[in-house]
């Protein structure tokens, strides 16, 4: 969500509008010419009470700032922790501020009660909710909820030369054609696609952090002889995972739930082809859609991929279409 609200800010500013991002104080892409705003803190170097500093931090001087310092419109960006969102988003509005709200998900991932209503109260609150998919957006329109789509854009930068020879040497050697990168989580179905990658005969790279499958997923490749997967865990920085998409030139998205994609959006960018399941909005992003998350689809789809020549995918992004960049110049220059 970071990188889309940098990719935001900077299609503003080519158009002339100023834009300021609010955001932590450790935030990523430092180097990126944007105004920013470090008024939020993640106390992550505090071992006790970290929690609590947080949300006195976020209504002590985060709200506060805001209130006093943005503009007439508030772009509210990402799930965070609904319920204190729900809290910005009303004293924004309170202050006669146009507030538009993006989810990114319409569900609450860690299925609390009180987080999800939460966030369904601020697709109420906010002035506008902004989606990035049909399906989200019917979803809002059908509960009479104002709602706009635009497309999905995200910061992408351009991939170190010395960075993209080291990843695309080690695919080509080991044959790799496919990666799933970012959070590696059990709603991804990664061992499903660790077997169907096997059954088709095809090299595969999962990278980024552990939230959960990372031992089984070890223990499964351990156990495959023929299974050629390159298991990289820990944080994964933007360029790295950039060059990983580029270097293999295909993304693979067996996700059981999801509204869209960020690494589709990445993939797309640097011409590499998108292969995902029809959960949410993912069907809009994809280059080739699987019709369900069994092994055999899976295995079909892989194999296809790998009939065809490899991608020559360029280490510099396709920047956004302009008619992107004037849908979100009309978003938040709108007076409704």
């Amino acid at each position: 969500m970071f990188q889309h609200t940098v990719a935001v800010a900077q299609a503003l500013e080519s158009r002339g509008v100023r834009a300021r991002v609010h955001t932590a104080t450790d935030h990523e892409l430092a180097d990126v010419d944007l105004d920013f705003c470090r008024c939020f803190d993640w106390h992550r170097d505090t071992a006790r009470g970290r929690s609590l500093r947080i949300l006195l931090g976020y209504f002590g001087r985060t709200v506060p700032h805001l209130l006093r310092t943005s503009g007439r419109t508030l772009w509210v960006q990402g799930g965070f922790k609904p319920p204190l969102f729900l809290a910005l988003i009303v004293a924004a509005r309170l202050t006669c501020r146009r507030v538009l709200f993006s989810p990114h998900n319409l569900f609450e991932r860690g299925g609390r009660r009180l987080s999800q209503r939460a966030l369904d109260l601020c697709t109420q609150a906010a002035t506008c909710v902004v989606v990035y998919n049909g399906v989200d957006a019917e979803t809002l329109r059908s509960a009479g909820r104002p709602c706009k789509q635009v497309e999905l854009v995200m910061y992408a930068p351009t991939i170190d030369e010395s960075t993209m020879t080291y990843w695309r040497k080690m695919t080509i050697e080991r044959n790799l054609r496919v990666c799933a990168v970012g959070q590696l989580r059990p709603d991804k179905n990664l061992g499903m696609l660790v077997r169907a990658a096997e059954a088709a005969g095809v090299g595969l790279v999962l990278a980024g952090e552990d939230l959960g499958v990372v031992d089984s997923l070890r223990e499964q490749i351990a156990r495959s002889p023929r299974s050629n997967v390159l298991l990289h865990t820990g944080y994964l920085d933007l360029p790295g995972m950039a060059a990983i998409v580029a270097s293999v030139g295909a993304v693979a998205l067996p996700y059981s739930v999801a509204s869209q994609s960020a690494v589709a959006v990445m993939a797309k960018s640097y011409g590499a082809t998108v292969l995902a399941s029809g959960a949410g909005g993912l069907a809009e992003q994809a280059d080739v859609v699987v019709p369900d998350l069994e092994e055999r689809s899976w295995a079909a789809a892989l194999e296809r991929l790998a009939s065809a020549p490899r991608k020559e995918v360029p280490r510099t992004p396709v920047p956004p279409a302009p008619e992107v960049l004037d849908s979100l110049e009309r978003l938040v220059l709108e007076r409704r």
